[in-house]
């Protein structure tokens, strides 16, 4: 279950199903060979982390983001890095178990490094599900809003432990979202358009 898990996940993720694509069980069990109990299994859990839909006799699929699904998220988003800031604001030092940054600054990442100053390991992983649920929106939101400039200022404050500025650049970062929430949802992939 746990080999089929990773994989759907990930091809959710990188947008080889699309929002609206309805996910078959019998059908991946060849694409995955697995028998019908661990696929389930995994679209279960995956529907549990809201990266896949299921409706009562209507089976699975990956969701299809509206405007106000958008909006919904992008606000929840922004009340959840503010608690997650919160409590690396109350945390002492830097925790010792963070990564140095070997990679080029993108948003998730930095939500990430948020959360992992945080002494709750709640907040850790409602990010990395808020990341997980987001990642398909990240080049339409790109496309749209560019935000290339904030990243740097981001990773900065999060190294300087700035949560104050870290707080003002993330705000900055969501409404953005929200104001061109229009134009991403009309611009994201769908089983319609693809």
């Amino acid at each position: 279950m746990a080999r089929v898990y990773l994989t759907l996940k990930d091809q959710i993720m990188s947008g080889v199903f699309v929002p609206g694509d309805r996910l078959d069980p019998a059908r991946m069990t060849a694409e995955f060979s697995a028998s019908i109990t661990p696929v389930r299994e995994a679209l279960h859990r995956l529907t549990g982390e809201r990266v896949v839909e299921s409706w009562q006799h209507e089976g699975f699929s990956v969701p299809v983001m509206t405007e106000t699904t958008l909006r919904d998220l992008y606000s929840w988003s922004l009340e959840l890095v503010t608690v997650v800031l919160r409590g690396a604001r109350k945390a002492r030092g830097l925790r010792s178990d963070t990564v140095p940054r070997s990679q080029p600054a993108d948003f998730g990442r930095m939500l990430s490094e948020i959360a992992a100053q945080s002494p709750n390991q709640e907040h850790r992983a409602a990010i990395a599900n808020l990341n997980d649920r987001s990642q398909m929106l990240r080049a339409t939101e790109l496309e749209v809003i560019g935000d290339g400039a904030d990243l740097p200022l981001l990773a900065s404050a999060i190294d300087d432990r700035s949560w104050g500025q870290a707080q003002i650049l993330v705000t900055r970062h969501f409404r953005r979202r929200v104001r061109a929430v229009a134009v991403i949802a009309a611009m994201l992939p769908t089983r319609q358009s693809a």
